[in-house]
């Protein structure tokens, strides 16, 4: 699956909700947050796993899934992030979906597609959605 855009990745909050109340789908879903540690603490998407990682970081060569684990706060949450072999894979940031390509958001989103141990890793749009 290496070489797909992170367009064509898009996942409405609506496709979200549907797979989320599916209950045939098999395999595990991971739900990263991809805000900062204060904007997650006021609201997030239950389940999902904050990773922080500031903008300057993420324009370093060398980024990686282990750049990203490196910002993963608590230990529950990073052994999750360890276990993602298989899972789906959901990204979401502020804004849906940040356009720098430079951005935490596509740097994450090719981190784990260059890593390719899930074969489906898509952003959401809209997430603030399910917030409300």
């Amino acid at each position: 699956m290496q070489g797909i855009a992170i367009e064509d990745a898009k996942l409405t909050c609506e496709k979200f909700a549907e797979y989320l109340a599916n209950e045939e789908h098999h395999q595990p879903v991971l739900i990263l947050d991809l805000r900062s540690f204060l904007v997650y603490n006021q609201s997030h998407i239950k389940n999902s796993i904050n990773i922080c990682i500031p903008k300057t970081l993420a324009k370093r060569d060398g980024f990686s899934t282990k750049t990203m684990e490196s910002g993963i706060c608590k230990k529950p949450e990073k052994d999750l992030f360890k276990q993602r072999k298989g899972s789906v894979i959901v990204l979401y940031d502020q804004n849906g979906c940040e356009k720098d390509q430079n951005g935490v958001t596509i740097k994450s989103f090719e981190a784990l597609m260059k890593e390719g141990v899930s074969q489906h890793v898509y952003y959401l749009e809209g997430f603030l959605k399910l917030l409300k």
